[in-house]
């Protein structure tokens, strides 16, 4: 995936977690995670998503890969 596709695919996941389409959102982003791994905003963005869905102990472990990513960036 180019750093173009990726780009699109946030913002799209951005656009969508803000008109309410959260599964969609989160589909997203799971998809720019398969991409970039490694990507610590993404798993915050992750973990935000999924306590709006309720699914509260799965956005806990998306936050704290994303700690785990880089400790020194907090959302």
């Amino acid at each position: 995936m180019t750093d173009d596709d990726l780009e699109s695919i946030i913002v799209t996941a951005g656009s969508a977690y803000s008109e309410g389409r959260h599964q969609e959102a989160l589909e997203l982003y799971e998809k720019a995670i398969a991409a970039r791994p490694t990507n610590a905003i993404l798993f915050a963005n992750k973990a935000a998503i999924l306590i709006r869905l309720g699914r509260h102990q799965d956005g806990l472990d998306s936050a704290d890969r994303a700690i785990e990513l880089d400790p020194t960036w907090a959302k």
